[in-house]
């Protein structure tokens, strides 16, 4: 049980035209994926993304929370619920094969996103310079007043 901190595919009716997948991994982490789920759920974008869940076998309630989730957010969830334990690089490896958008967005399991507007100021970017192939953005918090600033944009070419 959590304090107050806050591949079998399910069958899927998921949106066909993804143009952003957030690829997450978990493994026990049953007092963090809610936080996590909700941060992308909670994305401001003008098109359409897909949440990638690759569970590798937990043992705690993590798999309950997140056929939870899956009941809840049909279009947008899909889940690889592994019937034994892989070990997390080949359920990270399984789990980007199984992202379909143009870009995909990384965050774990015991993870979340502060910014809202991430994956589409992040998108935006991309698009903006085709020869980019890894964007990431940065926190800036003033931990004096603990207050959330904003955040800035980093990009890397690759040829």
């Amino acid at each position: 049980m959590c304090g107050a901190k806050s591949v079998l595919s399910a069958n899927v009716a998921v949106v066909a035209d993804v143009f952003v997948s957030v690829w997450m991994i978990t493994y026990n982490h049953e007092c963090y994926i809610r936080r996590a789920i909700e941060s992308v759920l909670e994305q401001q974008t003008n098109f359409d993304f897909e949440i990638v869940i690759g569970d590798d076998f937990s043992v705690d309630n993590t798999r309950n929370i997140l056929l939870e989730y899956r009941m809840l957010y049909p279009e947008k969830i899909r889940l690889l619920l592994h019937p034994t334990n892989l070990g997390m690089i080949a359920n990270q490896n399984i789990t980007f094969q199984s992202c379909r958008g143009k870009y995909i967005a990384m965050l774990e399991g015991d993870d979340y996103w502060v910014d809202k507007m991430k994956l589409q100021i992040q998108t935006d970017a991309m698009k903006m310079y085709p020869n980019c192939r890894l964007s990431f953005l940065l926190l800036l918090e003033n931990r004096m007043v603990g207050r959330y600033l904003g955040t800035l944009i980093g990009m890397s070419w690759w040829q």
